[in-house]
C-alpha cells in the first residue's frame, strides 16, 4: 500500500536537518570523486578542484531544486518569512509588545463574545435530532404564554405533526431527610417527555405511562449529578424510597451522565398527567416534529385544531384570559387576537437574549476595527525607519510582491501572537461571566472554549493580520530606490515628511474618530 503523494512530501520535514546534512555530504562526495578522477588523469590539484566544482554546477541552486522535490516551495518560503519576521520583531521588543497587547484586547474580547454567542445562540442542543424539537405556545394580546391547559390534550390527541408531545413544569421539591429538609431543584414531566428528548437511563428505567396517571404510586428519577453529589454513587439507589413534598416516592432510575433538562441545575424529576384543569401557568409544551414537517406547518395544524374545537372548556379558558387582559388595560381591540407559535426549542430558549448579544457583538467588532486602525498606524510609522532596508532588498532583486509578502507575514505573526494572548484572556473572562451576568440566561453555563472557538480565533487572527497589514505593506513596497538609497542619514527626516503628507494616515485617523 502506497502513501499519498502529499503524505510522502511530509516525511522530509520531519527529519529536515538530517536530510540537509545528507544532501551536503552527497554533493561533497560528487566533487571529491570528480577531483580524484581528474587528479589521476594528471590534472594539477588546484585545477582539478576548480574543474570538479565547475562540473557539479551551482551547489546552492542544486540544494534549492532538491528541496523543491522534497516538499513544497511555498511552505519553505513561508517558513523563511516567518523566521525572518520573528527575528525582526525580536529586535524591537517595545513595538512588538505594544502591538501584541492592542491586538490581544481586540481579539480576546471578540473571542469571548463569539464563545457566548455560539454557546447560547448557535450551538445545537444536547439532544439527538434536537432541531426537530419545538416549543408550542399561545399568545394573547401580543403577550407570549405557555400552552394553555385545555389546549394540551387537544393537541396531544389530534395533531399529526408531532411524533411525541410532552409537558413539563419547573418546580422545587422538598426532600425530607433525617438531618432535615432540603429543597431540590426539579421538574414535573409527562412520561412522554424523556422519549421525546431521546433520554436514556444510566440505572433503572424511565417513566412509564401508568406512572403519570391519577392515583399512581409516587416515583422519581435522579440526575447523574444528584446521584453523585447527594447519594455518593450508591449502586443500590434504585428502589430507595424518598420523602418528597411529604409523600413517599420510589427512585426508579438515574439519568445518563451529561443529560440535563430543562437546565443543568435539575436534580430530580417526578411524573404527572396532562389534566385540562390541573396544570399551572408555568407549564411548557414540547413536541418532536415528524420528518419533513416544518414548524410553520405544525403551527398551522395546531391553529386549525384550536380554532375549530367544540371543547367548551377551551373556549371558556381563552375567553377568561381575554377578559383579564381587557380589565387590566394591557390589551384592547385587535391586540386580543389569539395566536399559536411553534418554534424550535433552541430559539424559544434564547430569543429574548438575541438582540442584546448581537448588539454587544457589533460593538466589540467596532473595538477590533479601532485596534486594527491603531496597529496600522503603528506599522506605517515603523516603516519610516525601514525604508532603507526595504530599498536594499529591492535593489538585491526582491520584487514588490516579495516585499509585500514579507510585510504581511510580519503582520500575521503579530496578529497570531495577539490571538494567543487574547484566547488566554477569553478563557479567564468566560469563567467569571456566569457570576457577573444578572439573571438566569439560558445555556450560559454551556459557554466555553472548544474546537469551533479555537478555529474562530485562528481565522480571526489571520484576517486581522492581513487587514491591518495590507495598507502599510502596499505603502512601503512602493519605493524610489535611487532616492531612498542616496538619502543616507537624512532618511528619517524624509520619512517623517512622507508620513505627515500621506493621505493613508489621515484616512486611518478619520476612521478611528468615526
Amino acid at each position: 500500500m502506497h502513501a499519498p503523494n502529499w503524505c510522502r512530501r511530509l516525511w522530509p520535514y520531519l527529519g529536515r536537518r538530517q536530510a540537509e546534512e545528507d544532501l551536503q555530504e552527497e554533493l561533497r562526495l560528487h566533487v571529491e570523486l570528480e577531483r580524484e578522477r581528474l587528479r589521476d588523469a594528471g590534472v594539477p590539484e588546484a585545477e582539478a578542484s576548480r574543474a570538479a566544482r565547475r562540473k557539479l554546477g551551482n551547489a546552492p541552486l542544486i540544494r534549492e531544486r532538491t528541496r523543491d522535490v522534497w516538499g513544497w516551495r511555498w511552505l519553505d518560503d513561508l517558513g523563511r518569512d516567518v523566521r525572518h519576521a520573528a527575528r525582526g520583531l525580536r529586535r524591537e521588543p517595545g513595538f512588538t509588545a505594544t502591538v501584541v497587547c492592542v491586538l490581544a484586547l481586540g481579539i480576546g474580547a471578540n473571542t469571548a463574545m463569539f464563545s457566548i454567542v455560539y454557546g447560547v445562540l448557535l450551538r445545537p442542543l444536547p439532544y439527538p435530532d434536537s432541531e426537530a424539537i419545538v416549543h408550542i405556545g399561545e399568545s394573547f394580546g401580543g403577550s407570549r404564554r405557555g400552552l394553555t391547559s385545555p389546549a394540551m390534550p387537544l393537541i396531544r390527541d389530534e395533531a399529526e405533526s408531532f411524533e411525541q408531545f410532552g409537558v413539563y413544569a419547573v418546580r422545587g421539591v422538598e426532600w425530607m431527610r433525617p438531618e432535615g429538609a432540603v429543597t431540590l431543584r426539579g421538574a414535573a414531566v409527562t412520561p412522554s417527555m424523556f422519549p421525546l428528548l431521546r433520554a436514556t437511563p444510566h440505572l433503572g428505567r424511565l417513566f412509564a405511562e401508568e406512572d403519570g396517571r391519577a392515583g399512581a404510586e409516587g416515583v422519581a428519577l435522579l440526575s447523574y449529578r444528584a446521584w453523585t453529589a447527594r447519594f455518593a454513587l450508591d449502586p443500590d439507589i434504585v428502589g430507595t424510597v424518598l420523602t418528597l413534598d411529604a409523600a413517599p416516592h420510589t427512585v426508579i432510575g438515574v439519568l445518563a451522565e451529561g443529560f440535563s433538562f430543562p437546565s443543568p441545575d435539575e436534580e430530580i424529576w417526578t411524573p404527572f398527567a396532562i389534566n385540562p384543569g390541573g396544570l399551572s401557568s408555568g407549564s411548557n409544551a414540547l413536541g418532536r416534529l415528524r420528518p419533513g414537517v416544518s414548524p410553520e406547518q405544525a403551527a398551522t395544524e395546531v391553529r386549525t385544531i384550536l380554532q375549530h374545537t367544540d371543547d367548551g372548556r377551551y373556549a371558556s379558558y381563552t375567553s377568561g384570559i381575554r377578559d383579564g387582559l381587557r380589565r387590566s388595560g394591557r390589551s384592547t381591540g385587535d391586540s386580543l387576537v389569539h395566536d399559536v407559535q411553534v418554534v424550535p426549542l433552541r430559539e424559544a430558549m434564547v430569543r429574548e437574549y438575541r438582540p442584546a448579544l448581537l448588539a454587544l457583538t457589533a460593538a466589540l467588532a467596532l473595538v477590533l476595527l479601532i485596534a486594527c486602525s491603531n496597529v496600522g498606524g503603528l506599522l506605517l510609522a515603523r516603516g519610516v525607519t525601514r525604508q532603507r532596508a526595504l530599498a536594499v532588498c529591492a535593489a538585491l532583486g526582491a520584487g514588490r510582491g516579495r516585499i509585500v509578502r514579507q510585510l504581511l507575514t510580519e503582520s500575521v505573526v503579530l496578529s497570531l501572537s495577539g490571538g494567543v494572548i487574547g484566547l488566554a484572556a477569553a478563557v479567564v473572562v468566560l469563567r467569571v461571566v456566569p457570576a457577573l451576568v444578572p439573571g438566569d440566561i439560558a445555556r450560559l453555563d454551556e459557554v466555553g472554549v472548544d474546537g469551533v472557538v479555537l478555529a474562530f480565533t485562528l481565522g480571526l487572527s489571520v484576517v486581522v493580520g492581513l487587514a491591518f497589514g495590507a495598507v502599510p505593506a502596499l505603502q512601503w513596497s512602493r519605493l524610489h530606490l535611487v532616492r531612498t538609497l542616496n538619502e543616507g542619514s537624512e532618511q528619517s527626516t524624509s520619512g517623517l515628511r512622507l508620513l505627515r503628507s500621506g493621505r493613508t494616515r489621515a484616512a486611518l485617523a478619520t476612521a478611528q474618530v468615526a
